[in-house]
């Protein structure tokens, strides 16, 4: 009985100390696992820092018809007085949505947004000073954001429209502004 007992005693010391083997390479991989995981947050965010930054000159113009051959100056001096015969684009053209629309009756021709992309931060600076004169024009001009980027504006935006809009007047937010700040919102 002794032999046996003996036995048993050793099979349990063994299995506690497989256990505890079990338990620290348990936590190890937790610590690893949690450390590729800032990690990757960090690499995320330094992609979307660079995606940024390769898009900062770019906008968006969206409401334009599509045609052949497209005058982007006409749609800029409409967009305010002011004359921007000194604006220099280094890339104007048509992103081609992969969607195909159905076409409605009595509604404006399809089109897709055209990027632009500008020499210098001041032009891009004085489109946008200018893009209140679109109201009711069908046009708009916008920052041409990382999608990830967008997804959040968006979500902050609709956040911002209801508080504008809540019904409780003392809870009644009037100024909700997004604003850009690097790759933060």
């Amino acid at each position: 009985m002794s032999v046996s007992k003996k036995y048993f005693d050793e099979r349990i010391d063994d299995l506690k100390q497989l256990i505890e083997n079990i338990r620290r390479e348990n936590a190890a991989l937790k610590k690893e696992n949690t450390d590729l995981k800032s990690a990757l947050v960090a690499v995320k965010d330094q992609c979307l820092r660079t995606e940024l930054y390769a898009k900062r000159k770019n906008l968006l113009i969206h409401g334009i018809p599509n045609k052949e051959n497209e005058n982007i100056d006409g749609f800029l001096s409409e967009m305010s007085r002011r004359n921007y015969r000194d604006i220099k684009f280094t890339t104007i053209y048509r992103l081609r949505s992969k969607a195909k629309r159905p076409i409605r009756q009595n509604s404006r021709p399809a089109s897709d947004p055209i990027l632009v992309s500008v020499l210098n931060l001041r032009h891009k600076v004085n489109i946008m000073a200018s893009v209140g004169n679109l109201r009711n024009t069908g046009k708009s001009v916008s920052i041409d954001l990382p999608f990830e980027l967008a997804k959040r504006r968006k979500e902050l935006l609709s956040t911002a429209y209801n508080l504008r809009n809540c019904k409780v007047p003392s809870d009644k937010v009037f100024h909700t502004k997004v604003i850009q700040k690097g790759s933060r919102l």
